[in-house]
């Protein structure tokens, strides 16, 4: 993967952290964080203006206990329509993936759903036509992910079980932002940029 520049740094203004199930496409460059396991994190760049997005999600489809967000179904179009909402072209959009470990949950002859997420990321990519330029996925470990989306460069670090847990840095991706009654879209005051969280 790509590491980040030393410029990088200077040129992101926030750094947000994304828990499961939320997305943010930030109207100014960030830097966009978020931990890994069997969900998956759609990242959007668009080259032309310098702006792009992210999307963690958990489940590929809607069930009782997730939705919103937290379904790929649900989010990665949703990611779609907060990046034309900060300005971009979707035939302008570069696409890199990451995530969905093979990893085992509480009943260990269920079907991993890490590979079941990526599927579901790279099939609506396709079907928007949107081309994957990276990708890091599958595999038996989770990652820590960082991306600026001033630039596009992503770092992408493997992330031991014992420092598994998810500790936001800096700010979250709710946090400064202003909530719209009623829905679960967040925007950023004086800015366009456009955020959505699971509750």
């Amino acid at each position: 993967m790509l590491q980040p520049s030393s410029a990088v740094a200077a040129v992101a203004r926030h750094r947000i952290a994304l828990p499961p199930g939320s997305l943010c496409c930030p109207a100014t460059p960030s830097e966009l964080t978020t931990l890994l396991g069997s969900g998956v994190a759609v990242c959007l760049w668009d080259p032309v203006r310098r702006v792009g997005g992210m999307a963690h999600f958990l489940l590929p489809q809607a069930s009782r206990s997730a939705r919103g967000p937290r379904v790929g179904a649900v989010a990665i179009p949703a990611l779609l329509a907060g990046m034309t909402r900060i300005g971009c072209r979707a035939d302008t959009l570069r696409a890199k993936v990451f995530g969905g470990a093979g990893l085992s949950g509480p009943d260990p002859t269920a079907q991993p759903v890490g590979p079941e997420n990526v599927r579901l990321a790279l099939h609506l990519l396709q079907q928007a036509g949107i081309p994957v330029i990276a990708r890091r996925t599958g595999g038996p470990h989770r990652l820590r992910l960082q991306f600026w989306t001033g630039t596009g460069e992503i770092r992408v670090q493997p992330v031991s079980e014992r420092s598994a847990g998810y500790a936001p840095p800096a700010r979250s991706a709710t946090a400064g932002l202003a909530v719209q009654p009623g829905r679960r879209s967040i925007s950023a005051p004086q800015a366009a940029s456009f955020c959505s969280t699971a509750s």
